[in-house]
């Protein structure tokens, strides 16, 4: 079978199956199972593909012909022009997020807080950028941490880095400069109107908090004052529907000056707070 014959009989699979976008994703699994870069595809679509790569290709169309999402059967994720290890114990790294680390840089700092780490793309990302920094990753899934390590070492930041489980602030006594916090803000009704990859793939626990959407950032505030160093700002990533209600939440916290973000495609996505 050759690189071009695997494509199409991918694209063919993915289309049957309802995945939108089909002949996209064949490609990009093709490139995955060929160990072939994108662009290389048509140049290469004469070559033959090994027992091995084929074998490998059919299981990623299985799997994405049963939603799983691309980032989840290559295992990695561009976030921020890096790349990061990605499992079914994190959250996909979203380009919407990257409005954090934009938010956090034009801060600046030397020690950084990221509550509900995950992957650690927003801690990692931020610390790639600020070289005298060091930072802190805060999980309640142990499996998340460890693919947060993972990306620490992937990226040489094991030095400047460290991972605790724990559920938000609960025992942080240290101050830092900046903290990131992306919560689980999806209601649950809204949730099951969500992808399939989304729904069926994605850890629920950090999409969702309940019936509740603000459950998690009312835990945070309660207790924020405490870790912010004097001039510290912390970033929360909100819901395209929580433009009001999360600054509002933030006010009754003592809070005076929450400042709404918009993100590339102009909806509220953050919201910063000063010391």
């Amino acid at each position: 079978m050759t690189l071009n014959e695997a494509i199409q009989a991918g694209s063919a699979a993915l289309k049957s199956a309802g995945i939108d976008g089909f002949a996209r994703d064949a490609r990009r699994l093709a490139s995955f199972a060929a160990g072939l870069p994108m662009d290389r595809l048509s140049l290469e679509r004469d070559r033959p593909l090994t027992a091995n790569q084929i074998a490998k290709f059919e299981v990623a169309i299985a799997a994405r012909s049963s939603h799983q999402p691309i980032a989840q059967i290559t295992g990695m994720r561009e976030f921020y022009g890096f790349e990061f290890h990605v499992t079914r114990d994190t959250l996909d790294p979203r380009p919407d997020s990257e409005l954090l680390v934009d938010l956090a840089l034009a801060a600046g700092g030397k020690t950084v807080l990221d509550l509900g780490t995950g992957t650690g793309c927003l801690l990692l990302s931020v610390l790639t950028q600020l070289p005298d920094a060091h930072g802190l990753g805060v999980d309640i899934s142990e499996k998340a941490l460890d693919v947060a390590r993972r990306n620490a070492e992937r990226h040489g930041l094991t030095g400047r880095v460290s991972f605790v489980h724990g559920n938000w602030l609960d025992g942080i006594r240290d101050k830092f400069d900046l903290i990131l916090c992306n919560p689980p803000y999806i209601s649950e009704e809204a949730l099951e109107g969500l992808s399939k990859e989304v729904r069926l793939w994605e850890p629920r626990s950090a999409l969702t908090a309940g019936a509740d959407t603000l459950a998690a950032y009312r835990q945070v505030a309660e207790r924020l004052h405490h870790v912010m160093s004097g001039g510290a700002i912390a970033v929360f990533e909100i819901g395209s529907d929580q433009g009001q209600t999360v600054p509002d939440l933030l006010r009754g916290y003592g809070f005076t000056n929450p400042v709404l973000h918009h993100d590339i495609n102009d909806k509220p996505r953050a919201v910063v707070v000063n010391s």
